[in-house]
């Protein structure tokens, strides 16, 4: 059906006394997203993984869950926009609002791209931070499009909605004081948002991972009558690219790049003596990963982890086993789930989802489906920076020691 829109009507910079410039970062989904997610869950917004919650509730879209599931695609996009006009605009989150704002920027700008848009969201104060303006872009975009708001080259098309949601004010309902729910990892000053502004920020410096001299490791390691299996080109100090590149080699031995891996991420020398006593057995998952064996990468963990339990890999946790998945088959986008990595996690995501012990080393608590939900949120973010998933497990790993990242150093002042 084609909707007449009224040329003239311009869209203020406030909803229903709410500024559209404020409180409008959200966080990394879209409707259609979430939609293909609940459909693979049955429609249970409580077996949804954590950082897709809350664009079902910046759509209130939980009071609505029983109608959306039998519902075809023109009636879903229906029962949304339904639901943003029926709510007051204070009663809605951040991806609604993003709708709009990126709406009211096309039609006062009369432009459509994303520089102009950061441009712009820098001059009304929303946030300096490039990489917040795009999250708000995108999600515009994307909810916008799949609503009918917008065409495909972001031309306001359903000029009538967004006037209607202007003029009809809804009741205000006195907003239910919220919850606070303390943990044992979550800042008492940050909130979630406020961690992922940081580490957004940080983005703009790469960081680099050299590891220690491989050849002088290997050497502590390795029985003096062995000292001829190490090759002379572990003489230096490898990259992380050099690690991949490596193990992909099949010229190149199991064990020969097991101890690359190893060396690289500088195991505790008497951990890795104790683990090579018995090599047979990490080596059997050396092969494994290396001839592509797992069908995924919570397969994977569960299949390394069993192992563990049975005193099989001594000296070798879960920091160490996910380099293994990490570097041996790369197609499985399994991520380094140590500490660092999984703090940074815990932070964005608001709650501890990967169990840390004594503060200092993952835990043998965390499960493979812990591990699924870990990378799975990785994989989101990747999305939302544009970044490959190993890109951004190294943004969230950040740079130690005494010159520490950007990001690092947040992670250290503020994960109690």
């Amino acid at each position: 059906m084609k909707i007449e829109n009224n040329p003239t009507f311009l869209l203020p910079d406030t909803i229903h006394g709410r500024s559209i410039f404020e409180k409008v970062i959200p966080t990394v989904n879209s409707l259609e997203a979430i939609f293909s997610s609940l459909k693979q869950k049955a429609w249970s917004i409580a077996d949804l993984k954590y950082w897709e919650k809350p664009i079902i509730k910046a759509y209130r879209l939980e009071d609505i869950i029983d109608h959306l599931r039998p519902a075809g695609p023109d009636e879903r996009i229906s029962l949304v926009k339904n639901q943003i006009l029926t709510h007051h605009a204070s009663r809605l989150g951040s991806n609604p609002i993003a709708i709009y704002l990126l709406a009211y920027y096309l039609q006062k700008t009369n432009r459509n791209d994303l520089q102009g848009f950061i441009e712009f969201a820098k001059q009304q104060g929303i946030t300096q931070k490039e990489n917040s303006i795009t999250a708000i872009w995108y999600a515009g975009k994307k909810d916008g499009k799949y609503l009918g708001i917008l065409d495909l080259k972001l031309k306001i098309i359903d000029l009538n909605f967004l006037e209607n949601w202007i003029q009809n004010v809804p009741a205000v309902i006195v907003k239910e004081r919220p919850i606070k729910i303390r943990t044992t990892v979550l800042s008492t000053e940050l909130t979630a948002r406020d961690h992922l502004d940081c580490f957004l920020n940080s983005l703009e410096t790469k960081p680099v991972f050299m590891g220690i001299n491989s050849y002088s490791w290997c050497k502590d390691v390795i029985a003096p009558e062995n000292h001829n299996r190490i090759p002379k080109a572990f003489n230096i100090k490898f990259y992380r690219d050099d690690v991949w590149d490596y193990c992909r080699n099949t010229a190149n031995g199991d064990l020969e790049s097991l101890l690359i891996i190893l060396s690289w991420g500088g195991m505790n020398r008497e951990h890795a003596k104790k683990l090579l006593e018995k090599e047979n057995h990490v080596l059997d998952i050396v092969r494994k990963l290396r001839s592509g064996y797992f069908e995924n990468r919570k397969k994977a963990f569960e299949y390394i982890q069993e192992k563990r339990k049975q005193g099989l890999l001594p000296g070798m946790g879960i920091g160490y086993f996910t380099k293994l998945i990490c570097f041996l088959q790369p197609k499985l986008r399994g991520y380094i789930m140590d500490q660092w990595v999984a703090k940074s996690v815990n932070l964005l995501l608001g709650i501890p989802l990967v169990h840390i012990a004594n503060h200092s080393w993952v835990s043998d608590e965390n499960t493979p489906a812990i591990y699924e939900d870990f990378c799975a949120y990785i994989d989101e973010i990747a999305v939302s920076i544009n970044r490959s998933g190993f890109e951004t497990e190294e943004y969230l790993f950040s740079v130690g020691g005494h010159k520490k990242g950007k990001w690092r150093h947040h992670v250290v002042q503020h994960y109690i």
